[in-house]
């Protein structure tokens, strides 16, 4: 049986700094939300645990990467989606 989870006020406040920043760190949320950073780092590996946080990206501006190569594991780049 799946347990309910609740989020509280404190946990909000930590969604939203990461949606803010993904790369802000557990303590400079903590420092934010007058949290320990540990208490912070449990929160948000919960949130992740339960599926709240499902990962975390980057935004890349299209026209500052004129030519964007993801290599893959063998070696092979993918081609170049706009010339494809």
């Amino acid at each position: 049986m799946k347990q309910k989870f609740a989020i509280d006020r404190k946990d909000w406040q930590i969604l939203e700094a990461l949606q803010a920043n993904a790369r802000t760190t557990n303590t400079e949320i903590a420092k934010r939300i007058g949290l320990s950073q540990p208490a912070v780092t449990a929160r948000i590996q919960r949130l992740e645990d339960v599926g709240i946080v499902e990962g975390y990206g980057a935004r890349i501006r299209s026209a500052s990467a004129p030519r964007l190569l993801l290599s893959s594991g063998c070696g092979r780049s993918i081609p170049d989606w706009r010339t494809a």
